[in-house]
């Protein structure tokens, strides 16, 4: 049997859509203050490193929570869509003015004229698609992939194959609808459907559309409906449509409302005792906070004495170095002064005895020449005698 893309008019997402979106929510309020936690001391102690993540796994959990609720809220934000393309496909139906009958269908689109009921269901939607376009400001062929990812979502929403949040956390955003091919999607409906076979087409009739209609008055209190009725010129489809959705409503309204107070309340006190957790761990980072700098501020007033001391001692050091380079100078300039004496003593020692080496040569040159002289006057002396 074929199963085409229907809306029940009974059908709920398990998520609030954005425009009813809860800003005083734990995840929102943090969100909003995160700059507070942009600062984490991990101390420098095995105490201090613990209670510090503990801390940063707190705010992870958190950031973790406002990334899941926003996916889900998103998802809701897209599904949103639909309701523009049922307004469109209500005007693209209305019967044109008398003087447009001979104007043809590109021409009536891009004069903004409806087409009328009798007109194929084809043209429709692209005159439809075309003016969805024309004002998301978007090309042709993302308008159509808007379409069919939300003709599929609903689909399977309106199945039970699976809900709003369970495709959230399955990863499967509104881009994935939009990217996959028939065949691939064809498989992902087998796939959560536990193999069971499952047949979409998107609508191909006006009546796939507009008999689901009821979904923008579900949010209108009952005591408003009648003012919608005498206030709206709808006709007799719509109005059967909202003598539905009033029964409707009559019967599940006070269920609705102890359903929702239910959730309220648990939700209500399940932040009293998230805010209540986290003010404890707050009052007891804080106190440990305080320790810490009261203990910080000790050291620091040690630190301040040692570095005074240190720095009288390092003044003292200098003092004492310098005098020993002066003395190792002064000891440098007297060993060099000494060394240079002793030097001249000993030159002055060799000239003295290069002095009396030529002396005592001359000396005995002298010696020798007397000695000579002496043996030539003596042998005279003979030989006169």
């Amino acid at each position: 049997m074929e199963n085409r893309c229907k809306i029940d008019p009974q059908f709920q997402t398990n998520a609030k859509h954005s425009d009813n979106l809860k800003y005083d929510s734990l995840q929102f309020k943090f969100g909003m203050k995160q700059k507070e936690y942009v600062h984490i001391d991990f101390g420098n102690e095995l105490g201090s490193v613990e209670e510090g993540l503990k801390t940063w796994s707190s705010i992870d959990e958190n950031i973790e929570k406002v990334y899941a609720e926003v996916k889900l809220q998103r998802f809701c934000h897209f599904l949103k869509l639909y309701d523009a393309y049922v307004v469109l496909f209500q005007l693209a139906i209305k019967e044109p003015p008398g003087n447009s009958q001979k104007m043809s269908i590109k021409q009536k689109k891009d004069s903004r004229i409806p087409l009328g009921i009798t007109t194929p269901f084809r043209s429709i939607r692209g005159w439809v698609g075309y003016r969805m376009a024309s004002f998301l400001q978007i090309k042709s062929r993302g308008e159509r992939r808007f379409w069919t990812a939300i003709c599929r979502i609903r689909f399977i929403l309106n199945e039970d194959l699976a809900t709003v949040r369970q495709l959230v956390n399955s990863g499967a955003s509104p881009h994935f609808f939009q990217l996959l091919s028939d065949k691939d999607f064809n498989n992902f409906l087998i796939l959560i459907a536990n193999e069971k076979p499952v047949n979409f087409n998107l609508p191909n009739k006006i009546d796939d559309i507009l008999d689901r209609q009821t979904d923008k008055f579900q949010n209108i209190p009952i005591q408003d409906l009648k003012l919608v009725i005498s206030k709206n010129n709808l006709n007799l489809k719509e109005l059967q449509i909202l003598k539905k959705v009033i029964l409707w409503l009559n019967d599940n309204q006070m269920k609705t409302e102890i359903i929702q107070k239910d959730a309220d309340i648990v939700n209500l006190t399940r932040k009293v005792a998230e805010l209540n957790l986290a003010n404890k761990k707050r009052i007891k980072l804080i106190n440990d906070l305080e320790a810490q700098i009261v203990e910080l501020t000790c050291e620091i007033g040690t630190l301040r004495d040692n570095f005074k001391i240190a720095e009288a001692e390092s003044s003292q050091n200098a003092i004492k170095m310098n005098d020993a380079i002066d003395k190792r100078n002064h000891t440098e300039r007297k060993y060099n002064f000494s060394v240079a004496q002793h030097e001249r003593k000993l030159r002055r020692r060799d000239e003295r005895e290069n002095d009396l080496h030529l002396q005592i040569t001359l000396l005995r040159n002298r010696i020798q020449e007397l000695e000579s002289m002496l043996k030539i006057s003596t042998r005279n002396t003979n030989e006169k005698q």
